[in-house]
Order: C-alpha cells, then structure tokens, then sequence
C-alpha cells in the first residue's frame, strides 16, 4: 500500500505528457540478412531496410557487412535491390 501511494504521488509532480511516455522504438536498420532456414545454413539474401520481402529470419547488419556479404557472394534481393542501393558493381 505505501508504494501505491509513493507512485501516485510521484506521477502527480511529473507533467502530464510525462507520465506515460513510453521511450521510442530503435530505428529500423538500413540493410537486412535473410538468414538461411537453419543456424548451420548460408544467408539467403541482403535486403534494404523495411524491404516486403524479407523474410522473419531476418537481421540488421551495417552497410559494410551488407557490401562484404554481396562481395563474398550472397545474392541480394531482385525486389528492393540492395546492391544498387549500395553502388556495389559486379566485376
């Protein structure tokens, strides 16, 4: 009963707006790695950030494993086109 009463009082010194403000969820990653269906499994694909098409085995990576796993062969995905996104060209 004396921490209802504690909270209570400590919501009525905070502002309104500040009582239930609730933090902001993290930014949505630029790039994602689809991974394959099993742990011991090659990923499948990169995709940009919030593409359709990535499946829920999907990770957020940064823009340099994103172009390491195009270099190191890992397909990128024909909807969003991560790989024209990134500039990375073909040899």
């Amino acid at each position: 009963m004396h921490t209802q009463n504690a909270r209570n009082t400590t919501n009525k010194r905070l502002p309104r707006h500040r009582r239930h403000h609730r933090p902001a969820p993290p930014p949505a990653p630029e790039w994602l790695l689809e991974q394959g269906l099993n742990r011991d499994a090659p990923p499948v694909q990169i995709h940009v950030g919030g593409c359709w098409n990535a499946g829920k085995r999907s990770r957020g990576i940064s823009r340099y494993d994103a172009l390491r796993a195009l270099a190191d062969g890992v397909r990128a995905c024909g909807a969003c086109r991560p790989d024209a996104e990134l500039g990375y060209l073909k040899a």
